[in-house]
């Protein structure tokens, strides 16, 4: 029998969460936190894991365990009013250093569109990442962690959800659906991704 429990992340998830943002995150991951190579996103994600509230924090995460064993990520919060939504310039040199900045200033798209995927809207629950270990798909940890998504929102008075997916992961889009979200727009660069939102309330 299979028993899914959803718990509170802890700095220990590191390594199970970063796994799940890089495959969640359509490469944008890499060129945002790490310059375009992975490894330097996780040095920079490893410190913003545990920093002040920001995209990429700790205390903004849920991890879905299946009989006791990491099997998914949820990271979400109040758009509108959560500094979780801020990734500060501050922030960014600290964990990543001057040549990170460099290259976001060198690639202006990538900022633009990192802001546009938590632009602040005081009416959305936004679910910056959610994702399941490969070898735990299709066991229902995704349907688990939407409903857990849904209930924050619902708690918190805020009437929608809403998500980023790139175009294609139909997988994740078909799993979107049937917990009633639908498309509401399309951002082109520098990494496709349509925007999807839900009734909450």
């Amino acid at each position: 029998m299979r028993t899914i429990v959803v718990r509170p992340a802890c700095e220990t998830d590191f390594n199970f969460a970063f796994d799940r943002i890089i495959s969640a995150g359509g490469g944008l991951i890499e060129r945002l936190l790490g310059g375009g190579r992975q490894e330097m996103a996780r040095k920079v994600m490893q410190v913003l894991w545990t920093a002040e509230p920001n995209p990429f924090y700790y205390q903004a995460s849920l991890i879905a365990e299946l009989n006791g064993t990491p099997a998914g990520l949820l990271t979400s919060f109040d758009v509108g009013t959560s500094s979780c939504a801020d990734l500060p310039l501050s922030l960014l040199i600290r964990a990543g250093g001057i040549k990170l900045v460099a290259y976001h200033c060198l690639h202006p798209l990538l900022g633009i569109q990192s802001q546009r995927l938590t632009a602040r809207t005081s009416d959305e629950w936004y679910i910056n990442f959610i994702a399941t270990a490969p070898c735990y798909q299709g066991l229902g940890v995704g349907n688990v962690l939407m409903q857990e998504a849904s209930h924050q929102a619902r708690q918190a008075g805020i009437p929608k959800c809403s998500l980023f997916v790139e175009p294609s992961n139909t997988r994740a889009i078909q799993l979107y659906q049937k917990h009633g979200f639908v498309e509401q727009y399309y951002l082109k660069k520098p990494v496709p991704f349509i925007k999807m939102t839900a009734a909450t309330i």
